[in-house]
Formats: C-alpha cells, structure tokens, sequence
C-alpha cells in the first residue's frame, strides 16, 4: 500500500510539471519603481551590417533616406513587426545621427507631439545589433534584435535627458 501511495505521488508530482517554451520572440512585461512600464519584444538574426552605417554620422535618418541603407528598414519591421509602420509614420522629427565609441543612436519623434512618441534609436556597431525605445509619455517599450545595447557615456546622457523630457 505504501509503494502504491509513492508511485501516485511521483506520477502526481512529474504530471504537474509543465517545460517552459522556448522562442527566440519574447515579450515580458515589467514595471520598476517608478510606476513605468516597459514591454520588451527581442528579435530574430540580423542581416547586412550595422557598420556600415558609421559614414552616415550627422546625417538624419528619415529625411535623408537611411532606412534604406543596409537592410535597416527590413531589420526594423522584422524587429517591430506590426508596430514599425507607426514607427514610420511618427518619425517625422529628428536628431542627427550620433556616434559615440562603437553606438550609433538617433532620437525620433511625431512632429508637435514629442512626449507621446518619441523614439530612441540604438545601432551597435560591434555587435551588428539593433534596439529601439518608444516613449510614449510614461510608458516606455523596446525592442531589442539581440542583446539588450550598453550605452556610452554620452549615449546615456541623451537618454536620460530624453527621460527627463518625458518626466520619468
């Protein structure tokens, strides 16, 4: 009888049990401290190369056509899915494109209503990765095509200088 009443309970014990999926698109849903709450959505393989793109500092990213440029376009709507062509559309006004160390980083907004759009536009060039953060008031969402990019010094200034805007 006693045997009878392990062998349920192991039966029991491994049938509740369930394996976690394994996906290499991810959303998570976290909030800090703060209240703000950021949706994280990481993307498949990146195709062309980030690099390339180092010629291209102090130009801007929409109106001088470098979406077009190394695949970035189609990285962009791979990484965002339904959400790239409200990127699109709410990039209307810009910052030139900056470089510091091995980061490329742009900021992007809706023309007269920044602080309900506004993006933040990150190209790793080592890594050959891309990472957007749309601000959206107080809530932020990102997207990352691989690894979560470190910011430099001066990338991080901006950041928090665009947080700040924002009022987080």
């Amino acid at each position: 009888m006693k045997h009878f009443f392990g062998l349920i309970l192991v039966i029991v014990l491994f049938g509740s049990c369930k394996q976690g999926e394994s996906s290499t698109d991810t959303a998570a849903n976290m909030a800090d401290s703060t209240g703000i709450t950021a949706t994280t959505e990481t993307a498949a393989t990146p195709d062309g190369n980030i690099k390339d793109f180092s010629t291209e500092v102090g130009k801007m990213v929409k109106a001088d056509d470098l979406m077009k440029k190394g695949n970035l376009s189609a990285r962009l709507q791979k990484m965002m899915g339904e959400d790239y062509n409200d990127f699109v559309a709410n990039w209307s006004e810009e910052t030139p494109l900056k470089q510091d160390s091995e980061l490329l980083y742009a900021i992007g907004c809706k023309q007269g209503d920044c602080v309900s759009n506004k993006y933040f536009l990150l190209l790793d060039m080592e890594g050959n990765n891309i990472n957007v953060h749309h601000f959206m008031g107080t809530k932020v969402k990102t997207w990352e095509e691989g690894p979560i990019i470190g910011l430099t010094a001066n990338a991080s200034d901006d950041y928090q200088k665009l947080r700040e805007a924002q009022g987080l």
